[in-house]
């Protein structure tokens, strides 16, 4: 029974195991997908501004040089024409152009976007020169240079609305979702494959287990699955053979014990070490006219009245306090009447050498008892008789003279035995 007791837990063992195992490869790819997701993430959250604002720069500086010759002859109205028509052809993926500032080197506004606040000769405050970030707007400032000898003679001042980075790095952050959704879900799939494919058979295994345990020991051969769990369910065959074979060995011996329990003309009990009854033999139950099945569960105040119970019981608890076998002499009540029984009682131990019943195997003695007083009430008369009384053997040797002898005879009883 441990062996199978074993053999189930090893089974549930390994099926949990391998629930794990399914658990942990599915957690491991959620952490694996996600992190290279959110490094992605990362990646193209620094890359888009730099991107968008690096292709700001250079717009700018395109820009810049395209103008130079409107600036350099003050030409404001080809400058606005230009500017526009560079605003509304201006198309790029993470930039759009929002407004534009071109002013001379006095920081006077040649052309502007919004012409009604910024009009044509109005000055302006101007940065230096390089990109700014404000919010999701990128403002560039790039000097116009003179197309001869390079000096400064304007300003452009582009400002560039980046929001769509927002709208883009969006898209991108739902396609991780659905890649990371699609990548748990073959990860589940392929976590409840694995876990199936070992926890099924091996629940298959443990319910066989379980009803070698319960006494159901033959099983049918273990087919269809993978070689481990083959090989194990080879073992639980094997250990069934085994079984069976101890199991019948059991029986026979159960059989034999009982047999001879049964046929015993002593008194046979077992009692846990409550006091309630395990075991009684056949002679017990004829005896005390109680059936097996009914005295089971029960102490001995439960079937003697509680004076005789009470003794009983203390008998029973010496020996389990001592933990060694006693003899002693009990009397009983029956439908005959007062017996009295030569009572040997001792502890039974487990395969733990833990002491778990005591069992009691009495004889009765009441009839040698009557005898024996009636032989000692025999005595007393022949010593107290007036007449002489000798006992000889058959070869005539004296073995017993009475008081008497010696009072009449003169002679002791040690002269004359023998």
């Amino acid at each position: 029974m441990r062996c199978i007791n074993n053999m189930i837990k090893c089974c549930m063992f390994i099926n949990k195991l391998s629930v794990q195992t399914g658990l942990i490869f599915l957690l491991g790819t959620t952490i694996v997908v996600g992190g290279l997701s959110w490094h992605q993430y990362s990646d193209e959250s620094e890359r888009l501004p730099i991107v968008a604002q690096r292709d700001a720069v250079e717009s700018t500086r395109l820009i810049a040089t395209s103008v130079s010759n409107e600036v350099l002859y003050r030409k404001a109205f080809p400058l606005w024409k230009q500017m526009k028509r560079i605003k509304e052809r201006f198309n790029d993926d993470n930039v759009i152009l929002r407004e534009f500032a071109v002013l001379d080197d006095k920081h006077l506004v040649l052309t502007h976007s919004d012409a009604v606040h910024y009009p044509v000769m109005k000055q302006m405050p101007v940065p230096a020169d390089g990109a700014v970030w404000n919010g999701h707007d990128i403002q560039v400032v790039q000097s116009v240079l003179h197309p001869s000898d390079g000096r400064v003679i304007g300003v452009v001042i582009l400002t560039f609305d980046a929001s769509s980075i927002d709208a883009e790095l969006a898209k991108l952050r739902q396609e991780i979702g659905v890649s990371m959704a699609f990548a748990m879900l073959v990860a589940l799939l392929i976590a409840i494959g694995m876990s199936f494919r070992v926890s099924a058979p091996l629940q298959r295994l443990s319910r066989l287990a379980a009803h070698i345990g319960d006494g159901e020991v033959e099983i049918k051969s273990f087919r269809h699955t993978p070689d481990e769990i083959k090989a194990l369910a080879v073992s639980m065959q094997q250990a069934d053979q085994a079984i069976i074979a101890k199991n019948r060995q059991l029986i026979e011996n159960e059989a034999l014990l009982k047999s001879l329990i049964d046929n015993s003309p002593a008194v046979i009990f077992i009692k846990d070490l409550e006091g309630r009854y395990i075991l009684i033999n056949s002679r017990y139950e004829d005896i005390f006219n109680i059936r097996h099945e009914d005295i089971v569960g029960k102490t001995d105040a439960d079937v003697f009245d509680a004076s005789l119970a009470a003794a009983l019981s203390k008998h029973d608890e010496e020996v389990i306090e001592r933990g060694d076998a006693m003899v002693l002499e009990e009397s009983v009540p029956d439908r005959r009447g007062l017996r009295h029984y030569y009572s040997l009682k001792f502890p039974l131990y487990d395969t733990h050498k833990k002491m778990y019943a005591v069992c009691g195997i009495a004889t009765d003695i009441t009839d040698q008892k009557a005898s024996s007083a009636q032989i000692s009430k025999l005595a007393t008369v022949v010593d107290q008789a007036d007449e002489i009384i000798v006992v000889t053997n058959a070869d005539g040797i004296i073995e017993y003279v009475n008081p008497a002898f010696e009072r009449i005879s003169g002679y002791s009883a040690e002269e004359v035995l023998g």
